[in-house]
């Protein structure tokens, strides 16, 4: 494991991002003080991956919504939807927010997040992804839950098909 640019200082720091690495792929790692924040370290982790912090400045807001069926799969579609925006519209985020989606009445079975992505048209920048652009997050090892070696915080881990 090695750690991320944005998440500096860690696994001791109270969020941040670290990578794993896993055959032909790439594990993505975050934890904070709750769900949502290991998901936005997921997020930024992956984010990072294709254009390290500092190179963009955000100029653009875009709000994504998820719902999935529990919290894991709302993580693979969180990170997924990155990703389209990414391929599609060359969108590259700075900064996540990650929140319960108010306008989604979530039920007992299911989980909507609302992200505000904050960033910009990595090719209007003229910038250059940095490295490999992911394919797709994977359910492969995917997990969220609270650290049971560290109870005050939660962690995420996400699988990423290169």
């Amino acid at each position: 494991m090695f750690g991320g640019p944005a998440g500096g200082g860690g696994e001791e720091a109270a969020a941040g991002f670290s990578y794993g690495e896993h055959t032909a792929d790439l594990q993505v790692i975050g934890w904070g003080p709750e769900r949502n924040e290991a998901i936005r370290q997921v997020l930024l982790g992956i984010m990072a991956l294709i254009a390290p912090e500092g190179c963009l400045e955000a100029r653009q807001t875009i709000e994504a919504r998820v719902s999935a069926p529990d919290p894991v799969a709302a993580l693979v579609q969180a990170a997924n939807e990155l990703l389209f925006l990414v391929d599609t519209e060359g969108f590259v985020a700075t900064d996540v927010l990650v929140s319960e989606d108010p306008g989604r009445a979530a039920g007992a079975d299911t989980v909507s997040l609302l992200l505000e992505l904050r960033g910009a048209p990595v090719f209007a920048e003229g910038a250059v992804p940095s490295g490999p652009v992911p394919k797709a997050a994977t359910y492969h090892e995917a997990l969220l839950d609270p650290d049971r070696a560290a109870p005050w915080r939660w962690r995420a881990r996400l699988t990423l098909d290169l």
